[in-house]
């Protein structure tokens, strides 16, 4: 009860930071969700109807053709809705730059009055930066899917991109231990691995890897068809899963997982065997569609490639922005979609599944199969089509052979698009959906929300064109997660400060409609773009997880969960199987379970955790002051290390004395009653608090010192050297007290 009314406390301080987004502090926050028109009627973008007799395949969006036109001629599209008149943002890899108040360069002050010295530039929203702390704290969270070890680490960081630029920190940031788990969880997610129920993989994907063998398994699944064994022995998913991270290309795993999704179907009894393959395909076919092509054969129906039922002509009232391509034509053979059970057969079951053959000699908990040569005719009697017309003898093969064919063809010279029906090889049309599903995803797990709709399709320009141009560098890139990262993070929406910091904008709604496009419809025309209030969202389940775990230096949770635990990870949004595929928003009985299991913030492990390591640290902080810290001092290095936020202001310092039931918190902290059960406390509410719940807006921190108290001798000092031996390992790096020195000992 005493967290939940703190909570509360900090809940309302933390409203007051999100409603700073808004210029005018009488507006209102906006809902990220549409809410029904005053006639009752719904949003038109969930409108779905017949298919437009008028409209023949190929036809439709001119908004489309146009693009197509464009993209031949440029190698990568330009940068997401800079307006007309305004500068191009300035390299977001790059440090703070110069101070405002730095003088000019012959020592002398400017006067501004100089008549050859131009004006102040204007100011544009890919300005409103909120520097290299700040984003060094989200890149962490990012990359690394947990809350930094305290502003030191953050600084420690912020201090190497000063050295180098953002891209070059946050793509070494993947040398980091903690990467390859926080990735591996996400994928296994997106690859939808059951992990409880009849479909549960533990045979397969036995554990979360957090490490790989270099990259050589992955190679070689990605160089070779499934009838070429692997030379290096036994394998199973996790090891691809760690091999392709290592390799940083994530297509192997794509392609292998296609096998290991068939062999885990689901059951049922009193049933034939025909009867029970055709229920097994309709649910291997819309597990592949959500994991895969990011398309539902009844959907395109209304909304594809080519046209859908919001297209119009006219850019205002446009609600229908695709990628150029006709990608429904080329995996269905037509835009508008064939009969389901014609795509779905080619995930037949019965006589595919079971044989002697096991694709690149993987393990056989990933599943045996009838050799491709030997299937026999469908008893169904279906001709399947999926990327082409394979017919009665249509399996799973033909599935991964296509695939195969399609990232090599990306990989060779991307995706080609032909000049006048803006048509794709099928192959390739099917690959590069997959490509634009795992950008998608990893950018609504950045930033909270997705590019497109339920319908799979943009709702604006702004979106589209930012969704084109990270596919695009994805599939440059070779279909490599750490380049996707890399330009997630350096972008410019990424980092944006919040509102109230100024930052000379008129408005804060400035910026490009990609987080919440339905602001168009608001009555107020000041705010039908975003602002980064509408980028606020809840950190995806796994990253909370992970980030009070790695805070508090408890064990992370175990990849198959059980009992308390399965209920606990449903509750709180974790994917478990594909009925409970998880959730990123906030929920009462969420909340409830969270506060449950970490109210109190009870050791979860059988060694010290880090609030005894916190009730050492007065220790030491005595031996070298003379005196022992106050309450203030510790609670000061539990935020920095629970969210980065050490300062603890007056208002807070009342509240946190009624929390522990003293007069005031500047007292010895050896005088507090129930030391120890008083901190695990605190430890709760700010597990609790939105600062350690919320992601998606920054405040600058350049300036903000650590706390007094040090724990494990974490200095920025200490953070510096042990960040620099895992990030620029051949480098010559000098270590301050507050600044870094790095000389990469390239040859001239």
């Amino acid at each position: 009860m005493r967290n939940s009314l703190l909570t509360w406390f900090m809940s309302l301080a933390l409203l007051g930071w999100i409603m700073g987004c808004s210029a005018d502090p009488s507006d209102t926050p906006q809902a990220v969700e549409p809410s029904p028109t005053e006639g009752g009627e719904s949003n038109e973008d969930t409108e779905t109807g017949p298919t437009d007799p008028d409209v023949e395949d190929g036809e439709g969006d001119a908004n489309v053709e146009e693009d197509a036109e464009e993209i031949q001629d440029t190698e990568t599209p330009s940068d997401t809705a800079v307006p007309d008149g305004e500068t191009e943002p300035t390299d977001a890899g790059s440090g703070d730059g110069e101070d405002p108040e730095d003088v000019e360069e012959d020592g002398e002050e400017s006067d501004g009055d100089d008549p050859d010295t131009e004006g102040p530039e204007e100011v544009v929203w890919q300005d409103c930066d909120a520097g290299d702390v700040a984003w060094a704290k989200r890149a962490i969270q990012a990359i690394l899917g947990r809350n930094p070890k305290g502003i030191n680490e953050a600084k420690a960081l912020a201090a190497m991109v000063k050295e180098t630029d953002r891209a070059t920190v946050a793509f070494e940031m993947t040398r980091m231990s903690e990467y390859m788990g926080r990735w591996a969880d996400f994928l296994m997610d997106e690859l939808r691995v059951n992990r409880v129920g009849d479909k549960a993989m533990f045979e397969c994907y036995t554990s979360t890897p957090q490490s790989g063998d270099g990259g050589d398994l992955a190679a070689h699944i990605r160089d070779n068809t499934p009838a070429t064994s692997y030379p290096g022995g036994g394998f199973n998913m996790s090891d691809v899963l760690g091999s392709c991270l290592d390799l940083d290309d994530i297509s192997p795993l794509y392609r292998a997982h296609l096998f290991a999704m068939m062999s885990k179907p689901i059951t049922g009894a009193n049933v034939g065997a025909l009867e029970m393959d055709i229920t097994r395909r309709q649910d291997f076919g819309e597990n592949f569609s959500a994991i895969y092509t990011h398309r539902g054969v009844v959907c395109v129906s209304c909304h594809n490639s080519a046209w859908g039922v919001t297209d119009s002509s006219d850019p205002e009232e446009d609600r229908h922005w695709a990628l150029p391509g006709l990608f429904e034509e080329a995996i269905y053979g037509a835009n508008t979609g064939r009969d389901e059970m014609e795509v779905y057969s080619a995930f037949r079951h019965l006589g595919v599944v079971g044989g002697g053959s096991r694709p690149w000699n993987m393990d056989n908990g990933c599943g045996t199969f009838t050799a491709k040569e030997n299937i026999s005719v469908d008893p169904a009697d279906i001709d399947a089509y999926l990327v082409s017309a394979i017919g009665k003898t249509g399996s799973i093969w033909d599935v991964e052979a296509a695939l195969h064919q399609g990232f090599m063809g990306l990989a060779e010279d991307g995706l080609q698009l032909a000049p006048e029906t803006m048509a794709v090889d099928p192959n390739e049309g099917f690959a590069y959906l997959i490509a634009t599903r795992v950008v998608n995803q990893v950018w609504q797990e950045l930033t909270g929300y997705p590019l497109t709709l339920v319908h799979y399709i943009p709702r604006n320009e702004e979106q589209r064109d930012l969704f084109l141009e990270l596919t695009t560098q994805f599939v440059e890139s070779k279909f490599s997660l750490k380049t996707l990262l890399v330009d997630i993070v350096t972008h410019p929406l990424f980092n944006q400060v919040a509102p109230r910091a100024g930052c000379g904008l008129n408005s804060p709604y400035v910026l490009p409609n990609v987080w919440n496009p339905w602001v168009l419809d608001e009555p107020d025309t000041t705010m039908t773009k975003n602002s980064s209030g509408d980028g606020v969202h809840r950190k995806s389940a796994r990253t909370l997880l992970r980030s009070i775990q790695h805070a508090m230096d408890w064990p992370t949770n175990n990849t198959y969960p059980n009992g308390l635990d399965e209920e606990f990870h449903k509750a709180i949004g974790v994917f478990v199987k594909d009925a409970e595929p998880g959730f990123l928003g906030v929920d009462f009985q969420g909340m409830l379970s969270w506060e449950s299991r970490y109210g109190a913030c009870e050791n979860q492990g059988s060694g010290f955790d880090w609030i005894v390591k916190l009730l050492d640290g007065m220790g030491d902080y005595q031996v070298i002051n003379g005196e022992i810290p106050t309450l203030r001092q510790l609670v000061s290095a539990l935020k920095d290390r629970m969210f980065s936020e050490p300062e603890v202001s007056d208002e807070e310092a009342l509240l946190l004395a009624q929390f522990v039931g003293i007069e005031s918190i500047d007292v010895p902290a050896i005088e507090v009653p129930d030391l120890q059960d008083n901190l695990r406390g605190l430890c709760g509410v700010f597990a609790e608090a939105p600062q350690f719940l919320l992601v998606g807006m920054a405040e600058n921190m350049d300036n903000v010192t650590a706390p007094e108290v040090v724990v494990s001798n974490y200095t920025f000092e200490t953070a510096c050297e042990g960040l620099s031996e895992t990030l620029f390992p051949g480098a010559t790096i000098e270590c301050g007290e507050e600044d870094v020195t790095i000389d990469s000992n390239d040859e001239e």
